[in-house]
């Protein structure tokens, strides 16, 4: 005989006080029983040994050698919480812009909108080359003689010299030329010959060759009084450069007369001129080969190396060389301004700003205009980076520039509006930059703002200019569209506009922060994790990441996933780590939001209390109710039903939220007026609370704790069963069972069976749900008889189906999709295998008996247990 849990706990008390009482007694023993030599402390025996006992947890209810009493509340309920808000999305960096770390500046709360894009064309900005002609027409690039008879012609002069002679008064050798027709270009006369004494006027072409030659033929003279108008010279050639790469060689000529005056001076031009080519093997040869003695340990020398090394990526000798042209003169501004973008450039924007900073104060010693902005500008970039707008702002009024970069000033000053949010003045200010000629990061500029504002066409328009036009930035135009289709509800075209923005550049940390979300809003939460935390292996501070992987974390969780607690877990760290980096900068009262409702769902209540109190303490709504449901599930019922009535006449709180608070209370006092009914047969006899039906030798008892029908049935189908009855089928909720079949038998049916109490009258409503032998042999199936002469019965689609392991059956009724209607569900081992709606049949029979019945049919052999019980029901009270 087995002895019940309550029997060995009486035995052990008993024992106790056996013990107890000889320890009183101890004179009264044999006398071969000593007392021990030594006294012990006194130790307080406890008046009560057994605690109260805990609230319901859903344990069975007993009595000691007797069976269950008939009825306790029902365990807290799960209730319903309003849906977690969207996470904020994070509009692409700019660069100059915010490090990872700082995307949170950039979040745009915008929720998506249907949209159809128009067709629309990018009116490109007016930008003429400086010194080019804005002219048109043929007559404008011929040359013209004016002859002294009075005859002036439209030609093509082809003396080498000829700029040099037509600024003579009379040129001193014959002009070759040939006569051309100003309507269309074609040579009326070729290979003609003026003599000088013939000539009274050449007047060249108005092309911008001509002009360049006139310029060269102006600075032809050597010495330091021409340097400065050659480095204007130097800075026309360069900006025409990529047009007219002809005129590189002279640029590099006009710089070499400035060696020649001063070497250092001289040389920085060179090394701009040489830069602006590409010609990085000859720009090394220069501080390398044939070094002069003005150029040797100089800063010049050391931080060019440095510079060439680091696009080499040879990171430490990039910095050994800019740290050494610092130590040489600190008070260098060119040097400061490279070794702090350096450092820039490689993520270390703490590090560089001791260095912007003295480059900045120092920049009044940096003549040139153009380099004394490049000086200045490194300051601002250091400032965006760390996030520190305010001083970005205060720094980029100070900077002035001139000529060629009046339109990177303007692009900056973009750069930063569109940091701090001011998306209408940055886009003024990106356009003005457009204008004067930095078209590319200009337009992307301008497209962004699109976004933020929800200008969609416009953006759309000149991102896709930018992907097509600038390769450069093609990652980061890809990635804007990406975000621009996910705001308008197409996350097809998302994908693909993210696919090719990674294409572009693997390891952007923006690109792959997208390309998680846009995988999480899909349901693709493997994709999703293993996008954000690449994004995270570039950037740990990336918040934003940690915001996507905790949704993605938490959603996934919320689904059909075995590991359920694992997920939640990983949700809850990456929870904390959100909260605690977010805490220094954006301080997202959804993100407390999101780590409670992590927490509660993982069953930890303290931490879930903490983080709704800390939403609540920045005006959370949302918390209210978490707090609230915090208190129920850890059956302070009395204390959340007053929270949630409280909230629901709170006149300062949204509607939709003391809507639900009033939902809330009647779920909660819905759910207060039913009970549960639980056995799990764990004593020695069935008792009155069954009634009991044999089949031959097949008579239902209890053996090892489980409810056993076991024997020979020669009758074939007749049933044996055990049977729980209720007053009102009506009060019927739900009926389950752990039903577990021996290998080798063969039953006709198993399983869970509901009837009314009476077999007659016209309600004939019934359900049977379990193992039967069919044709395929022994199959889970429901058959449904719904009181209107219509069957139901079908075979169940259930993973993994074994008729001789363990099979959790549970039946349960909910209210219909239509008024005054049920809807019967069927749950195998945990899932939901069948439902049946819209039944009206269960209304009739709500005041009629019904009998929940654990039956047996078979023939031959049978061996079949059923384990754990539970009956749920209204009160009958």
């Amino acid at each position: 005989m087995k002895i019940t849990r309550e029997q060995g706990l009486l035995l052990l008390v008993i024992a106790f006080g056996a013990w107890y009482y000889t320890g009183l007694n101890a004179s009264k023993l044999p006398s071969t029983v000593k007392a021990r030599p030594r006294d012990l402390d006194e130790i307080p025996t406890p008046r009560v040994v057994l605690g109260p006992a805990l609230p319901n947890a859903g344990a069975s209810d007993r009595r000691l050698f007797s069976e269950p009493s008939e009825s306790s509340p029902l365990p807290p309920r799960s209730l319903p919480f309003p849906e977690l808000a969207r996470l904020p999305v994070v509009l692409p960096p700019l660069t100059p812009g915010q490090e990872a770390g700082q995307f949170w500046q950039l979040r745009l709360e915008r929720a998506p909108v249907e949209h159809q894009f128009s067709d629309v064309a990018i009116v490109e900005a007016a930008a003429t080359d400086i010194g080019e002609s804005s002219s048109t027409g043929a007559a404008l690039q011929l040359d013209k003689i004016a002859f002294a008879n009075g005859n002036t012609l439209p030609v093509v002069i082809h003396n080498k010299n000829k700029i040099e002679l037509a600024l003579m008064n009379i040129p001193e050798e014959p002009i070759r030329y040939d006569w051309v027709s100003p309507k269309d270009g074609r040579v009326i006369k070729r290979d003609q010959v003026a003599e000088p004494k013939d000539i009274a006027q050449i007047t060249l072409a108005d092309t911008i060759e001509n002009r360049i030659g006139k310029e060269e033929l102006r600075l032809k003279p050597a010495g330091p009084a021409l340097v400065p108008a050659r480095k204007e010279f130097i800075d026309e050639l360069l900006r025409i450069g990529p047009k007219y790469p002809q005129f590189y060689k002279l640029a590099e000529q006009q710089a070499q007369e400035c060696v020649k005056v001063a070497a250092v001076d001289g040389s920085r031009w060179l090394v701009k001129v040489l830069r602006a080519q590409g010609a990085m093997a000859r720009e090394w040869a220069l501080y390398t080969k044939n070094v002069p003695a003005d150029l040797q340990n100089t800063p010049f020398l050391h931080r060019g190396k440095g510079q060439i090394a680091a696009k080499l990526s040879l990171w430490a000798d990039a910095e050994r060389e800019m740290r050494r042209a610092v130590e040489i003169d600190p008070t260098e501004p060119r040097s400061q301004a490279a070794l702090a973008r350096f450092l820039l450039e490689r993520g270390r924007p703490k590090d560089a700003l001791e260095h912007a900073q003295i480059a900045s104060q120092k920049r009044v010693k940096v003549a040139e205009s153009d380099g004394a902005y490049a000086v200045g500008s490194v300051l601002v970039e250091v400032q965006l980076a760390l996030g520190n707008v305010d001083r970005a702002q205060l720094e980029v009024g100070k900077l002035s520039a001139q000529n060629g970069q009046a339109a990177s000033l303007a692009y900056l000053r973009g750069a930063v509006s569109y940091a701090a949010g001011d998306y209408d003045k940055a886009s003024t200010q990106f356009t003005d930059a457009l204008t004067k000629g930095d078209k590319p990061d200009a337009r992307l500029g301008i497209g962004l703002c699109a976004i933020a504002t929800g200008r969609w066409d416009d953006a759309k328009a000149n991102l896709e200019a930018v992907a097509q036009r600038a390769p450069m930035l093609r990652h980061r135009a890809h990635a804007a569209l990406a975000l621009l289709y996910e705001l308008t509800g197409q996350l097809e075209e998302a994908q693909t506009a993210i696919d090719n923005a990674l294409l572009a550049a693997p390891e952007d940390p923006y690109s792959l922060y997208l390309q998680g979300r846009l995988a999480r809003l899909q349901g693709n939460y493997d994709g999703a994790l293993t996008a954000e935390l690449l994004a995270l292996a570039q950037r740990d501070d990336l918040v934003e990441s940690l915001a996507e992987i905790t949704r993605t974390l938490f959603d996934q969780s919320q689904g059909a996933v075995e590991d359920r607690d694992d997920v939640l877990a990983r949700a809850s760290r990456y929870a904390d780590r959100l909260v605690k980096l977010d805490a220094a900068r954006g301080k997202a009262v959804l993100f407390h939001e999101l780590s409670g409702r992590v927490k509660f769902e993982l069953g930890d209540m303290a931490g879930a209390r903490q983080a709704f109190n800390t939403a609540l303490d920045r005006g959370s709504d949302y918390a209210l109710i978490g707090l609230g449901a915090i208190d129920y599930k850890q059956n302070r019922i009395t204390e959340a039903r007053g929270s949630f009535s409280s909230l629901a006449g709170d006149p300062s709180r949204p509607d939709e939220v003391k809507g639900l608070a009033r939902a809330l209370v009647d779920l909660i006092d819905d759910h207060s007026s039913k009970e549960q009914v639980r056995d799990s047969f764990d004593r020695e006899e069935l008792g009155g609370i069954w009634e009991s039906q044999r089949s031959d030798q097949v008579a239902p008892r209890i053996t090892d704790n489980k409810l056993a029908f076991r024997g020979r049935s020669m009758r074939g189908g007749a049933p044996a069963y055990v049977r729980r009855s209720l007053e009102r089928g009506g009060h019927f909720l739900m009926a389950g069972a752990t039903l577990q079949v021996a290998s080798g038998t063969s039953v006709s049916f198993a399983g869970i069976e509901l009837v009314p109490g009476g077999r007659g009258g016209s309600n004939k409503f019934s359900l049977r749900c379990g193992i039967f032998q069919g044709t395929q042999g022994m199959q889970p199936y429901v058959l449904l008889s719904d009181g209107n002469k219509r069957q139901f019965q079908e075979v169940l689609n259930v993973d993994a189906f074994d008729p001789f392991a363990e099979n959790r059956i549970e039946i349960e009724t909910v209210d219909g999709s239509k008024p005054n209607t049920f809807r019967l569900l069927v749950r195998w081992n945990g899932t939901q295998v069948w439902e049946q709606d819209e039944l009206r049949t269960l209304r009739p029979m709500s005041s009629a008996a019904m009998h929940i019945e654990l039956r047996v049919e078979a023939r031959g052999a049978v061996d079949a247990t059923f384990d754990d019980f539970r009956l749920n029901r209204r009160r009958t009270g």
